[in-house]
């Protein structure tokens, strides 16, 4: 008979007893408060999908803001961006219209129909809120990230003229990643850090990496992609995760990532120092198991 102490597998202690899938899934014990309003927005055709969400508190005005990517059932082909309001700390929120749309005659369109461009993140800066958004063409042949401005988080946002990335000029990376998407604009001591997936030819997924870009200025130019973390590389990533959007806190970046596998109860929170996130060896796991239930 064993002297040791009995063990309870159910206690959040033991969790590294449990089952922890990519695609399976992982038992948690979600401590999130799931608030009463929500939803703060329901779908409707054409756009039954509304996801990746970017959630932003104004520092001017102390408004928050949902910036919510438009999504067919099905995903494609995607919409702009839609924009909520809330004045009230989350207790009510004001649908205010669609923030950023395609436009046919720039680079995202083919002269007839616009493209889609439906993740963003915003930060504000110097006076100015700047965003980097997610694009590509109406035949999804071409597309990457790029910039825009406004003097309200409202907007009217500006877009810049050429884009920061296009996957038609970027060689593959280790032989597979190409699409850049779903970015995240962070701004550090000395300069800006975008932080996004890269995935497969038109985003055709199967495989996912985070990478990073550099600049001196928020509307660039950057350098990048430089490849953060892979499922190839030496910290653990498994293949169908994506992650986004990332946020800063107290000097670090976290980058949530969630299985997009059918059964998605299952989370990876990657964080690194802020100032050399932009290093792959600076990435650790922060926490590996479903953080909140599907």
């Amino acid at each position: 008979m064993s002297d040791r102490l009995p063990i309870d597998l159910a206690h959040p202690d033991q969790r590294i007893f449990w089952l922890s899938h990519p695609v399976v899934g992982d038992a948690s014990f979600d401590s999130f408060e799931h608030d009463v309003h929500n939803p703060i927005y329901v779908g409707e055709p054409p756009f039954e999908w509304p996801v990746n969400a970017f959630l932003f508190q104004d520092p001017v005005g102390r408004a928050l803001y949902a910036y919510v990517g438009l999504y067919p059932r099905g995903y494609w082909p995607a919409g702009g961006c839609k924009l909520l309001r809330s004045s009230d700390d989350g207790a009510t929120w004001e649908d205010m219209g669609t923030v950023l749309n395609g436009d046919a005659q720039m680079f995202d369109g083919n002269g007839q129909c616009p493209g889609g461009m439906p993740d963003v993140s915003v930060v504000y800066g110097d006076g100015r809120y700047h965003m980097v958004y997610d694009w590509c063409n109406p035949d999804n042949s071409d597309g990457g990230i790029a910039y825009a401005w406004a003097e309200r988080p409202e907007g009217p946002f500006h877009r810049a003229k050429e884009p920061i990335h296009r996957e038609s000029l970027q060689p593959f990376l280790e032989g597979r990643y190409k699409r850049v998407y779903a970015p995240t604009l962070l701004r550090r001591e000395n300069g800006w850090l975008i932080l996004a997936d890269m995935s497969t030819p038109g985003n055709a997924g199967g495989t996912w990496a985070m990478v990073g870009f550099m600049a001196q200025r928020p509307e660039g130019p950057y350098e990048g992609p430089t490849l953060l973390l892979w499922p190839q590389s030496r910290v653990y990533l498994p293949a169908p995760v994506e992650a986004y959007p990332a946020f800063a806190h107290d000097g670090y970046v976290y980058a949530p990532a969630t299985s997009v596998a059918l059964n998605r109860p299952f989370q990876v929170i990657y964080r690194a120092r802020l100032q050399g996130a932009h290093r792959p060896e600076a990435w650790k796991i922060y926490q590996c198991g479903s953080v909140w239930h599907a």
